[in-house]
């Protein structure tokens, strides 16, 4: 919170499990065995930036290719969720894009901080390490390209005297910049024994708002920025 009051923005991944998150056996931790989505910290946290994992061009979740991981998306326990979630989130599970079961696991957390925010690619991003050529994937890899992309837009901002963005969700879900993200409709999150959450057309708790597209997006930003 501290930093994000000083005009830092975070990123984080959302995690590589699914709906599954880090959970083994997707049972809450109070002694009732009960099933549950139990959402992974620091995802969770309202005051980092959440970017799930795609694959492909044009980009679609990661269970569409068995990449090798599930993008992760849920609801926290602990966090409320923010008053610039509300309405969309709200929106969003209430539709049937949400797996039957996987609704029924979420009601105790039902309303909690929702994430992804965004998306981007999260499938083989290369690397050269003493020489040799290597592959790496995951939201570990999806986090700091959508990070690059913003950073490109506050290098943009600077150079015309404006201040950077700062800490980024209340824009993001604020409905000024959806233009600038690849809508990401297909897909979903799956674990613990559901579909989890799918992707659809605007947010959803599988791609967030999508994956942002740099020029679009800069495009966005200066419209809210000197309107």
């Amino acid at each position: 919170g501290a930093l994000a009051a000083r005009g830092v923005s975070i990123f984080f991944s959302a995690g590589d499990g699914g709906t599954a998150g880090a959970a083994t056996n997707c049972e809450i931790n109070d002694g009732s065995r009960r099933e549950a989505i139990l959402a992974t910290f620091p995802a969770t946290c309202p005051y980092v930036t959440v970017v799930g994992g795609l694959f492909n061009f044009p980009e679609e979740m990661a269970t569409v290719y068995r990449s090798g991981y599930y993008s992760s998306g849920g609801i926290s326990n602990y966090f409320q969720r923010p008053s610039w979630q509300q309405a969309v989130v709200a929106k969003y599970l209430a539709s049937p894009f949400v797996d039957i079961k996987a609704r029924q696991m979420i009601q105790a957390g039902a309303t909690g901080r929702a994430f992804p925010d965004i998306s981007a690619h999260g499938s083989r991003h290369d690397f050269f390490w003493n020489g040799t050529l290597h592959h790496y994937g995951g939201t570990s890899a999806a986090a700091p390209l959508a990070a690059s992309v913003f950073a490109l837009v506050n290098d943009a901002l600077a150079a015309k005297n404006e201040p950077s963005l700062g800490f980024l969700n209340p824009l993001i879900y604020s409905g000024k910049i959806t233009q600038g993200f690849y809508d990401v409709v297909r897909g979903n999150t799956k674990g613990c024994g559901t579909l989890g959450f799918s992707a659809s057309p605007g947010f959803d708790l599988a791609s967030g708002w999508g994956s942002p597209r740099f020029r679009p997006l800069l495009e966005a930003v200066w419209a809210v920025v000197r309107p």
